[in-house]
């Protein structure tokens, strides 16, 4: 407390016990305005990029099979990791321990191949870069925050794998949606009821046979099967953003490679947002 207020209190010739008393109050009500605002969530998680494995990497007793514009035997890295940080160290551990999880995790002891699309890039690092012109294996990967609430954080991954001399690489991305106050992941097809299940799936369709016909294979179009039910997504995962929750179908799972990620967002009145989910999943 400055001595300004201080003094304004002796002025009014408060007894010194009274006004250690309010002192003590305002320090006591500082910390609960502060807990308060953290239990509101007003306050975003901190996410703090961190590398993983970057540079260029060699396979020992690899031999080219190329002219020597294509290197089987080379890989490229840029995979990222993120750090997590939370006012509750229990809560952040939790959701750093599942991002840890579907990072890729380089092994120095492994024996795997330079060109195994395994996410991450066997063999040592190398400190000389190759000449440009030469084409070589690839894996980047990396996080990023999509939607934040003050409940709720999606992180969406986003992947890249190349091997050398292929006619293209396969990219792809893999959504998380957590309940922040207690950093466990939503798993909204286990929450939903039947009837949200069974909209969201007449929805898809609709819009396969509709705005999105000329982008997929045809056994998709004539196809019965629900994409979406207790078991999981076929083909596809979920995650939620500010639009609704987000159905990705990944490459040559309902169309061909050109069409690339097939996306579906289901419309909140479709499909619950997931306080919505959370909330009645807590009563039941």
């Amino acid at each position: 407390m400055s001595n300004k207020t201080t003094s304004a209190m002796e002025d009014r010739n408060l007894p010194p016990n009274h006004i250690k008393w309010m002192a003590g109050g305002l320090a006591v009500l500082a910390v609960i305005l502060f807990f308060g605002a953290r239990a509101l969530g007003e306050g975003k998680v901190s996410l703090q990029p961190r590398i993983v494995q970057k540079g260029w990497y060699a396979q020992e007793n690899c031999t080219p099979a190329d002219d020597g514009h294509a290197n089987e035997c080379l890989c490229k890295a840029d995979i990222l990791g993120v750090t997590i940080k939370d006012d509750s160290k229990k809560v952040a551990a939790r959701m750093q321990a599942t991002l840890d999880e579907r990072t890729p995790q380089p092994s120095e002891a492994t024996d795997e191949p330079a060109d195994s699309m395994s996410g991450w890039c066997g063999g040592k690092k190398i400190s000389k870069n190759p000449p440009e012109s030469t084409i070589t294996n690839e894996e980047s990967f990396k996080w990023r925050r999509v939607y934040e609430s003050k409940s709720v954080l999606t992180m969406l991954s986003q992947f890249y794998s190349y091997g050398a001399g292929a006619a293209h690489g396969m990219s792809g991305e893999d959504g998380i949606t957590f309940w922040k106050k207690t950093g466990e992941v939503i798993e909204p097809l286990k929450l939903a009821s039947d009837d949200a299940i069974a909209a969201a799936n007449d929805f898809i369709v609709n819009e396969f046979r509709t705005t999105l016909k000329d982008q997929l294979f045809e056994e998709t179009l004539s196809s019965t099967q629900p994409v979406l039910s207790r078991e999981g997504c076929d083909g596809c995962m979920m995650y939620y953003t500010e639009a609704g929750w987000n159905v990705q179908f990944g490459l040559y799972s309902v169309g061909p490679y050109s069409s690339g990620l097939i996306e579906v967002t289901l419309p909140k009145d479709i499909f619950p947002p997931p306080t919505t989910l959370m909330t009645n999943a807590k009563r039941a």
